[in-house]
């Protein structure tokens, strides 16, 4: 996780900053104006986004999907469910 964050953060920590900032200002784009599909993964235990914020997204953009994993937290989703998240993301390429 060390290595990723230093990978992550090489060329600065801007990235971070605009999702930091993305929690108290408004976002520069409307949610509703997504017309490609979008899939919403979240963990029944996620202490870092929960879940009612992904299905508030959800809620807002239309063409949206989502997937409740109960008993997932914010990494151990990512992490456990990371073949199948792959593989969805791969399908809307072909």
């Amino acid at each position: 996780m060390a290595a990723g964050a230093r990978h992550a953060l090489f060329s600065g920590y801007y990235g971070w900053m605009d999702d930091d900032l993305a929690l108290v200002k408004p976002w520069e784009f409307d949610l509703s104006a997504i017309s490609k599909p979008v899939e919403l993964w979240t963990g029944g235990d996620d202490l870092v986004v929960p879940s009612s914020h992904g299905e508030w997204l959800h809620g807002k953009i239309a063409h949206s999907k989502m997937f409740f994993v109960p008993g997932e937290g914010h990494m151990s989703l990512a992490k456990n469910k990371r073949e199948e998240i792959i593989s969805h993301a791969l399908a809307y390429l072909n």
